[in-house]
């Protein structure tokens, strides 16, 4: 709703884990079943809770859109295989457009059109 305050968060500490939503600001929280259990490093969510985005150390960034309250996860790397990279952070802007993607070692990638393509920055 339009009070709701969404947080994304996951248990995988290095492992195989879960990723969770919580639409309350905490309160309660709902595993995102939908989700494979990987070895996810980070996540961000939209304001809005419509998108997670996540990333994991094998290699992919995976991008979950609501449905019915259960996100459904699609893999960009499988579009984009350049993206194969050992990842460790991700945040999103508040609507999602813009992200930034961070690989172990340094690289930054940046997309501007909400996951669908990413470009490396170079600093």
């Amino acid at each position: 709703g339009e009070n709701d305050q969404y947080l994304v968060a996951s248990n995988a500490n290095g492992d195989e884990g879960n990723i969770w939503v919580s639409r309350n600001a905490g309160h309660t929280w709902q595993i995102q079943t939908s989700a494979t259990k990987l070895a996810w490093r980070d996540v961000a969510i939209t304001s809005s809770g419509a998108f997670i985005f996540a990333v994991h150390s094998v290699g992919d960034i995976w991008i979950g859109t609501d449905v019915d309250t259960e996100h459904a996860f699609l893999s960009v790397t499988s579009r984009q295989p350049t993206l194969d990279e050992n990842w460790r952070h991700i945040a999103s802007s508040g609507d999602g457009s813009i992200l930034a993607a961070v690989v172990d070692g340094g690289s930054i990638f940046i997309s501007r059109d909400a996951g669908r393509t990413w470009k490396e920055v170079v600093v």
